[in-house]
């Protein structure tokens, strides 16, 4: 890929994640929640047992938030945090069953909201940013 396409992707990137957060937090998706909380919450349930330190390279949060948030999500009964058993000094976190219900409705949820929205989207050009966004997380990944 050129230079040029290359700016071209990074700034559709750029635009796609504002207009995304624009979207969540306008309440279509996420009524009462802290879109961080949201974006916690499907990371552990992506990878249980996930530390603190993993959740801020996933998430692109600082760590001290990102902890912030876990000890609030954690007092609202949404997670628990446990030590790791090889290292004493790791805090392993999971969803508690309130937590995993919660995103089980937040899921549903951002199912029908996303796919209302993208409503307009055919079936070939959704195919066509599927395996776009596919091969750009394939070239991403070290």
């Amino acid at each position: 890929m050129d230079k040029t396409d290359a700016a071209r992707v990074v700034e559709l990137l750029e635009d796609v994640r504002r207009l995304f957060k624009e979207h969540v937090s306008g309440g279509g998706a996420s009524p009462g929640l802290p879109l961080t909380t949201i974006v916690i919450l499907r990371e552990i349930g992506r990878q249980p047992g996930v530390s603190v330190s993993a959740l801020g390279r996933r998430t692109g949060l600082s760590k001290g938030h990102v902890s912030n948030v876990v000890d609030r999500m954690s007092i609202d009964g949404l997670l628990e945090k446990r030590p790791d058993p090889e290292d004493q000094r790791c805090v392993r976190i999971d969803l508690t069953d309130e937590g995993a219900g919660l995103l089980s409705r937040l899921d549903h949820r951002y199912q029908g909201f996303w796919a209302e929205l993208l409503g307009d989207v055919d079936d070939i050009d959704a195919a066509r940013i599927i395996d776009g966004l596919e091969s750009l997380r394939c070239s991403l990944r070290p």
